[in-house]
Protein backbone atom coordinates (compact mmCIF):
# COMPACT_ATOMS: atom_id res chain seq x y z
CA UNK A 1 0.00 0.00 0.00
CA UNK A 2 1.43 3.58 -1.17
CA UNK A 3 0.50 6.77 0.74
CA UNK A 4 -2.23 8.49 -0.56
CA UNK A 5 0.22 12.10 -0.79
CA UNK A 6 2.48 9.55 -2.81
CA UNK A 7 0.01 8.91 -5.20
CA UNK A 8 -1.02 12.35 -5.79
CA UNK A 9 2.22 13.68 -5.74
CA UNK A 10 3.60 10.87 -8.37
CA UNK A 11 5.80 11.42 -11.30
CA UNK A 12 3.16 10.60 -13.61
CA UNK A 13 -0.08 12.25 -12.32
CA UNK A 14 2.41 15.46 -12.39
CA UNK A 15 2.67 15.27 -15.79
CA UNK A 16 -1.15 14.17 -16.22
CA UNK A 17 -2.09 17.43 -14.38
CA UNK A 18 0.14 19.44 -16.52
CA UNK A 19 -1.19 17.97 -19.63
CA UNK A 20 -4.93 18.50 -18.93
CA UNK A 21 -4.68 21.65 -16.71
CA UNK A 22 -0.92 23.37 -17.21
CA UNK A 23 0.55 24.77 -14.17
CA UNK A 24 -3.25 25.29 -12.82
CA UNK A 25 -5.17 22.95 -11.18
CA UNK A 26 -8.34 25.13 -12.61
CA UNK A 27 -7.87 25.21 -16.16
CA UNK A 28 -8.31 28.88 -18.00
CA UNK A 29 -11.80 29.85 -18.33
CA UNK A 30 -13.29 27.40 -15.78
CA UNK A 31 -12.54 29.54 -12.86
CA UNK A 32 -16.52 32.30 -13.60
CA UNK A 33 -18.24 28.83 -14.20
CA UNK A 34 -16.67 26.99 -10.87
CA UNK A 35 -17.73 30.11 -8.57
CA UNK A 36 -21.50 30.64 -10.68
CA UNK A 37 -21.67 26.28 -9.82
CA UNK A 38 -20.87 26.97 -6.62
CA UNK A 39 -22.71 29.52 -6.20
CA UNK A 40 -26.06 28.19 -6.90
CA UNK A 41 -25.26 24.71 -5.13
CA UNK A 42 -25.20 26.89 -2.11
CA UNK A 43 -28.67 28.77 -2.67
CA UNK A 44 -29.76 25.00 -3.37
CA UNK A 45 -28.75 24.13 -0.30
CA UNK A 46 -29.61 27.10 2.42
CA UNK A 47 -33.43 26.89 0.49
CA UNK A 48 -33.55 23.29 1.52
CA UNK A 49 -31.94 23.78 5.06
CA UNK A 50 -34.48 26.94 5.77
CA UNK A 51 -37.28 24.49 5.07
CA UNK A 52 -36.41 21.48 6.30
CA UNK A 53 -35.91 23.33 9.88
CA UNK A 54 -38.61 25.35 9.87
CA UNK A 55 -37.46 28.89 9.01
CA UNK A 56 -38.73 29.62 5.78
CA UNK A 57 -40.72 26.83 4.40
CA UNK A 58 -41.75 27.90 1.03
CA UNK A 59 -45.26 28.27 -0.28
CA UNK A 60 -46.24 27.04 -3.58
CA UNK A 61 -49.25 28.88 -5.96
CA UNK A 62 -52.58 26.70 -6.32
CA UNK A 63 -52.30 24.89 -9.49
CA UNK A 64 -55.10 23.98 -11.89
CA UNK A 65 -54.14 20.96 -12.36
CA UNK A 66 -54.41 19.74 -9.12
CA UNK A 67 -57.16 21.37 -8.23
CA UNK A 68 -59.22 19.50 -10.80
CA UNK A 69 -58.44 16.53 -9.02
CA UNK A 70 -61.53 16.12 -7.42
CA UNK A 71 -63.67 17.14 -10.52
CA UNK A 72 -61.90 14.66 -12.36
CA UNK A 73 -62.30 11.58 -10.20
CA UNK A 74 -66.13 12.74 -9.29
CA UNK A 75 -66.86 12.86 -13.37
CA UNK A 76 -65.49 9.20 -12.98
CA UNK A 77 -67.96 8.34 -9.87
CA UNK A 78 -70.44 9.85 -11.81
CA UNK A 79 -69.94 8.20 -14.75
CA UNK A 80 -69.43 5.05 -12.97
CA UNK A 81 -65.88 4.83 -15.07
CA UNK A 82 -62.14 4.04 -13.98
CA UNK A 83 -59.76 6.31 -14.50
CA UNK A 84 -56.52 5.52 -16.38
CA UNK A 85 -53.07 6.53 -14.90
CA UNK A 86 -49.45 6.00 -16.01
CA UNK A 87 -45.98 7.44 -15.30
CA UNK A 88 -44.79 6.90 -19.26
CA UNK A 89 -41.74 4.93 -19.41
CA UNK A 90 -39.37 6.32 -17.12
CA UNK A 91 -38.12 3.96 -14.15
CA UNK A 92 -36.55 4.46 -11.12
CA UNK A 93 -33.20 3.18 -12.14
CA UNK A 94 -32.28 5.70 -14.43
CA UNK A 95 -32.06 9.31 -15.57
CA UNK A 96 -35.68 10.03 -15.42
CA UNK A 97 -36.41 8.68 -11.93
CA UNK A 98 -36.99 12.19 -10.71
CA UNK A 99 -39.91 12.65 -12.98
CA UNK A 100 -40.96 9.51 -12.63
CA UNK A 101 -41.09 9.92 -8.84
CA UNK A 102 -43.00 12.88 -8.89
CA UNK A 103 -45.32 11.46 -10.96
CA UNK A 104 -45.63 8.51 -8.29
CA UNK A 105 -46.84 11.31 -5.75
CA UNK A 106 -49.60 13.33 -7.47
CA UNK A 107 -50.56 9.74 -8.58
CA UNK A 108 -50.87 8.34 -4.98
CA UNK A 109 -53.07 11.08 -4.49
CA UNK A 110 -55.31 10.45 -7.50
CA UNK A 111 -55.64 6.62 -6.11
CA UNK A 112 -56.92 8.09 -2.60
CA UNK A 113 -59.33 10.36 -4.09
CA UNK A 114 -60.49 7.39 -6.14
CA UNK A 115 -60.84 5.14 -3.16
CA UNK A 116 -62.96 7.84 -1.20
CA UNK A 117 -65.52 7.53 -4.19
CA UNK A 118 -64.83 4.19 -5.23
CA UNK A 119 -63.28 4.63 -8.36
CA UNK A 120 -61.28 1.86 -10.10
CA UNK A 121 -58.31 2.39 -11.52
CA UNK A 122 -55.76 0.82 -14.18
CA UNK A 123 -51.71 1.23 -14.24
CA UNK A 124 -49.33 -0.66 -16.90
CA UNK A 125 -46.37 -0.83 -16.24
CA UNK A 126 -43.30 -1.66 -18.62
CA UNK A 127 -40.63 -1.52 -15.79
CA UNK A 128 -40.48 -4.74 -13.68
CA UNK A 129 -38.43 -2.81 -10.42
CA UNK A 130 -41.87 -0.65 -10.47
CA UNK A 131 -44.53 -3.34 -10.40
CA UNK A 132 -43.91 -3.86 -6.80
CA UNK A 133 -43.92 -0.03 -6.08
CA UNK A 134 -46.73 0.85 -8.01
CA UNK A 135 -48.74 -1.89 -6.59
CA UNK A 136 -47.48 -0.76 -3.05
CA UNK A 137 -48.81 2.72 -4.57
CA UNK A 138 -52.27 2.14 -5.57
CA UNK A 139 -53.12 -0.48 -2.52
CA UNK A 140 -51.84 2.31 0.15
CA UNK A 141 -54.34 5.06 -1.64
CA UNK A 142 -57.26 2.69 -1.46
CA UNK A 143 -56.09 2.63 2.12
CA UNK A 144 -55.90 6.10 2.87
CA UNK A 145 -59.23 6.62 0.93
CA UNK A 146 -61.12 4.44 3.47
CA UNK A 147 -61.79 1.66 0.85
CA UNK A 148 -59.35 -1.28 0.62
CA UNK A 149 -61.60 -4.00 -0.64
CA UNK A 150 -61.77 -2.17 -3.87
CA UNK A 151 -57.96 -2.45 -4.64
CA UNK A 152 -57.00 -5.42 -6.93
CA UNK A 153 -53.82 -7.04 -8.22
CA UNK A 154 -54.94 -6.51 -12.00
CA UNK A 155 -55.32 -2.98 -11.36
CA UNK A 156 -51.48 -2.58 -11.76
CA UNK A 157 -50.61 -4.94 -14.94
CA UNK A 158 -47.03 -5.55 -16.48
CA UNK A 159 -46.74 -6.35 -19.89
CA UNK A 160 -42.97 -6.55 -20.67
CA UNK A 161 -39.77 -4.84 -19.38
CA UNK A 162 -38.98 -1.53 -21.45
CA UNK A 163 -41.65 -2.27 -24.22
CA UNK A 164 -42.76 0.98 -25.22
CA UNK A 165 -44.90 -0.41 -28.18
CA UNK A 166 -46.73 -2.41 -26.10
CA UNK A 167 -46.85 0.06 -23.16
CA UNK A 168 -48.85 2.24 -26.21
CA UNK A 169 -50.76 -0.62 -27.95
CA UNK A 170 -52.57 -1.33 -23.74
CA UNK A 171 -52.93 2.42 -23.35
CA UNK A 172 -55.02 2.41 -26.99
CA UNK A 173 -57.12 -0.90 -26.30
CA UNK A 174 -58.06 0.25 -22.48
CA UNK A 175 -58.55 3.11 -23.62
CA UNK A 176 -60.93 2.35 -26.30
CA UNK A 177 -62.81 -0.77 -25.17
CA UNK A 178 -63.24 0.86 -21.50
CA UNK A 179 -63.45 4.39 -22.43
CA UNK A 180 -62.41 5.63 -18.62
CA UNK A 181 -63.78 8.91 -17.25
CA UNK A 182 -60.38 10.43 -17.12
CA UNK A 183 -56.81 9.33 -18.32
CA UNK A 184 -53.33 11.16 -16.19
CA UNK A 185 -50.77 10.34 -17.43
CA UNK A 186 -47.55 12.26 -15.28
CA UNK A 187 -43.75 11.42 -15.38
CA UNK A 188 -41.19 10.63 -17.49
CA UNK A 189 -43.21 10.58 -20.51
CA UNK A 190 -41.64 9.63 -24.26
CA UNK A 191 -43.76 9.25 -27.42
CA UNK A 192 -46.67 7.31 -25.37
CA UNK A 193 -47.68 11.03 -24.62
CA UNK A 194 -49.06 11.06 -28.40
CA UNK A 195 -50.86 8.10 -28.09
CA UNK A 196 -52.07 8.34 -24.45
CA UNK A 197 -53.80 11.64 -24.88
CA UNK A 198 -54.79 11.38 -28.67
CA UNK A 199 -56.96 8.14 -27.75
CA UNK A 200 -57.97 10.12 -24.52
CA UNK A 201 -58.65 13.07 -26.44
CA UNK A 202 -60.88 10.94 -29.34
CA UNK A 203 -62.96 8.94 -26.48
CA UNK A 204 -63.50 12.22 -24.60
CA UNK A 205 -61.81 11.60 -21.59
CA UNK A 206 -60.88 14.55 -19.07
CA UNK A 207 -57.16 14.76 -19.01
CA UNK A 208 -54.63 15.66 -16.56
CA UNK A 209 -50.93 15.83 -18.18
CA UNK A 210 -47.39 16.98 -17.35
CA UNK A 211 -43.81 16.00 -18.03
CA UNK A 212 -40.76 18.51 -17.49
CA UNK A 213 -39.35 16.78 -21.28
CA UNK A 214 -38.80 19.53 -23.65
CA UNK A 215 -40.70 17.63 -26.71
CA UNK A 216 -43.75 17.31 -25.49
CA UNK A 217 -45.02 20.20 -24.03
CA UNK A 218 -46.90 21.22 -27.09
CA UNK A 219 -48.94 17.97 -27.12
CA UNK A 220 -49.35 18.73 -23.85
CA UNK A 221 -50.84 22.11 -24.30
CA UNK A 222 -52.82 20.90 -27.22
CA UNK A 223 -54.57 17.93 -25.69
CA UNK A 224 -54.51 17.87 -21.61
CA UNK A 225 -57.52 19.55 -20.03
CA UNK A 226 -54.92 20.42 -17.60
CA UNK A 227 -51.32 20.18 -18.23
CA UNK A 228 -48.54 20.68 -15.98
CA UNK A 229 -45.52 22.19 -17.68
CA UNK A 230 -42.12 21.85 -17.46
CA UNK A 231 -40.86 21.95 -13.83
CA UNK A 232 -44.57 22.70 -12.48
CA UNK A 233 -44.62 18.54 -12.35
CA UNK A 234 -42.17 19.03 -9.44
CA UNK A 235 -43.72 22.23 -7.99
CA UNK A 236 -47.10 19.77 -7.96
CA UNK A 237 -45.35 17.02 -6.56
CA UNK A 238 -43.75 18.63 -3.56
CA UNK A 239 -46.92 20.46 -3.02
CA UNK A 240 -48.75 17.24 -2.66
CA UNK A 241 -46.66 15.66 -0.02
CA UNK A 242 -45.70 18.70 1.57
CA UNK A 243 -42.39 17.79 2.36
CA UNK A 244 -40.32 20.79 3.80
CA UNK A 245 -36.89 19.54 1.73
CA UNK A 246 -39.02 19.00 -1.59
CA UNK A 247 -40.55 22.26 -0.84
CA UNK A 248 -37.03 24.22 -0.41
CA UNK A 249 -35.72 22.70 -3.20
CA UNK A 250 -38.61 24.13 -5.52
CA UNK A 251 -37.70 27.54 -3.42
CA UNK A 252 -33.77 26.90 -4.47
CA UNK A 253 -34.26 26.73 -8.15
CA UNK A 254 -36.25 29.80 -8.39
CA UNK A 255 -33.55 31.37 -6.67
CA UNK A 256 -31.39 29.79 -8.98
CA UNK A 257 -33.39 30.63 -12.00
CA UNK A 258 -33.52 34.68 -10.78
CA UNK A 259 -29.59 34.91 -10.66
CA UNK A 260 -29.42 33.23 -14.46
CA UNK A 261 -31.70 35.93 -15.77
CA UNK A 262 -29.48 38.51 -13.75
CA UNK A 263 -26.83 37.35 -15.60
CA UNK A 264 -28.30 36.86 -18.58
CA UNK A 265 -29.45 40.68 -18.63
CA UNK A 266 -26.10 41.65 -16.93
CA UNK A 267 -24.55 39.93 -19.94
CA UNK A 268 -27.17 41.68 -22.63
CA UNK A 269 -26.11 45.29 -21.56
CA UNK A 270 -22.38 44.77 -21.12
CA UNK A 271 -22.43 43.36 -24.81
CA UNK A 272 -24.49 45.74 -26.16
CA UNK A 273 -22.52 49.13 -24.73
CA UNK A 274 -19.27 47.23 -26.25
CA UNK A 275 -17.35 46.15 -22.81
CA UNK A 276 -15.08 43.60 -22.51
CA UNK A 277 -15.85 42.88 -18.84
CA UNK A 278 -17.83 39.86 -19.48
CA UNK A 279 -15.71 37.99 -22.06
CA UNK A 280 -12.80 38.92 -19.55
CA UNK A 281 -14.68 36.75 -16.91
CA UNK A 282 -15.86 34.36 -19.19
CA UNK A 283 -11.71 33.34 -19.66
CA UNK A 284 -10.91 33.68 -16.75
Amino acid sequence: MYPLHSIINSKFNKELRKEFFGNNLIPAGKKFELILFLVLLGLLYVAIELSRRGIKVPKIRELAALQAIPEVVGRAAELNRPVHISTGIGGLSDEWAPMTIAGMAILRNVVEYCGKLGVPVKYFCIRAHMLPAMQDLVRSGYVKGGRPEIYSEDMVEFIGDGQQRALMAAMMGYITREKPAANILLGATFYETYISLGCGAVQGCLQIAGTPRLYYQGILVALADYPLIGQELYAAAAKVTGNPPDLGSIAGQDYNTVVCLILIVISTILATIGSALWNMLLKW
